[in-house]
C-alpha cells in the first residue's frame, strides 16, 4: 500500500519488504498528521490530511494499524489485543478441523462427567450442552507480557514478535522511534522486521542521517516534499 499526503503528490510505499519512515519537519504539521492517524486508527474513518490506497487501488482501513504510542510503557495484555487473541484463536479453529475435532472430544468427556454428577440432585438442574468455542474462550483470562526489564530495543522487538504471533494487524506505527536507539540499534531493528516479514511505518519529528538499505523514507518540510528512493 501507499501512503499520500494531500499537501503533495508523492506517496510513501508500506509493506513488509521495507521499513517506511515519514518525517515530518513542519511541527504544526506533524502534530496534526499524528493527530490525525491516530484518531484515524481508533475511530476507523479516513483523515483529510492524507490517504492510504492499496496496490490493487481502493483505500486500506486504518483499522490495520496497531498504533505505539508509548513502547516503554506499552500495555500488551490491553483488552484491545487479548479481544484480537480471542479472534485469532477462532480463526485457528475453524481452519483446522483436527484442533476442532479435539476440542469438542474434550468438552463431550467434561459434559458428561458433569451430566452424572447432577443425576445425584433431586431437582432439575440443566445446562447447555451445545459446544461454543467462542463462548469458552472468552471463560479464559489470557495474560500478554512483555518484560519490563528488557533494554528499549528488546522492548521494541517484543512488540514486533506480538504482531507476528497474533497475525491481526498488517501495520505497526511507531512516533519519533529512531530517538530512543541508537543507528546500530536501528539497523538491527529494520533486519529484525525484515525477517519476521512485518510491515512498520515510523513518523519522525525530526531529520536523521541514517537510512538502511531496507528502508524508504519520505521527508516533508514546510516548502516541499523531499523524496528519498528507496536503497537495495
Amino acid at each position: 500500500m501507499r501512503l499520500f499526503l494531500s499537501s503533495g503528490e508523492l506517496a510513501l510505499p508500506i509493506g513488509m519488504d521495507k521499513v517506511a519512515t515519514l518525517e515530518i519537519l513542519h511541527r504544526p504539521l506533524f502534530a496534526q498528521v499524528v493527530q490525525e492517524f491516530v484518531g484515524a486508527i481508533e475511530q476507523d474513518e479516513q483523515p483529510s490530511e492524507f490517504r492510504l490506497v492499496a496496490e490493487g487501488g481502493g483505500e486500506v482501513p486504518f483499522s490495520r494499524f496497531l498504533y505505539i504510542a508509548d513502547f516503554l510503557t506499552f500495555d500488551a495484555g490491553a483488552r484491545k489485543i487479548t479481544s484480537r487473541l480471542h479472534k485469532s484463536l477462532m480463526k485457528e479453529f475453524i481452519l483446522d478441523e483436527e484442533l476442532r475435532a479435539r476440542s469438542q472430544q474434550t468438552f463431550a468427556q467434561m459434559r458428561d462427567a458433569l451430566s452424572e454428577q447432577l443425576m445425584r440432585f433431586e431437582s432439575r438442574v440443566s445446562f447447555e450442552s451445545e459446544f461454543s468455542l467462542e463462548k469458552y474462550l472468552r471463560m479464559i483470562d489470557f495474560k500478554i507480557t512483555l518484560d519490563e526489564s528488557d533494554a528499549i530495543a528488546s522492548r521494541i522487538t517484543g512488540i514486533v514478535d506480538l504482531v507476528t504471533d497474533l497475525q491481526i494487524w498488517d501495520t505497526i506505527l511507531f512516533i519519533n522511534l529512531k530517538g530512543f536507539l541508537t543507528e546500530k540499534e536501528f539497523y538491527n531493528f529494520v533486519e529484525y522486521c525484515l525477517y519476521q516479514k512485518v510491515s512498520i511505518l515510523i513518523i519522525e519529528s525530526s531529520k536523521s542521517e541514517w537510512l538502511h538499505e531496507g528502508e524508504c523514507k519520505l521527508v516533508v518540510d514546510e516548502e516541499r516534499f523531499d523524496y528519498m528512493s528507496c536503497t537495495g
